[in-house]
């Protein structure tokens, strides 16, 4: 899944026009939109790069957020205080 923060994305129609964008890009994408937070998620067939030339070509030139996974068992039982080094 691809995630985007798109600073321009300011009300639902906005929001909108960014679905209705990578839809017409990829109508099997999947497409999350949080618009409190101005990020969409996107998990599609196509290349981030044709994602954020869509995006940018609708006027919402999107900011790539590098997302971090974490394996299921990261940090089981070895951390010592509340801080994310351990």
């Amino acid at each position: 899944m691809q995630e985007f923060l798109i600073p321009s994305m300011s009300c639902g129609g906005c929001a909108s026009r960014i679905i209705q964008t990578l839809h017409n890009l990829d109508a099997g994408a999947r497409v999350e939109v949080d618009l409190p937070n101005k990020t969409v998620r996107v998990e599609s067939s196509q290349e981030s790069a044709a994602v954020d030339a869509a995006l940018k070509g609708a006027g919402y030139p999107p900011v790539k957020v590098q997302s971090i996974v974490k394996p299921a068992s990261a940090g089981a039982g070895t951390r010592r205080s509340g801080c994310c080094c351990g």
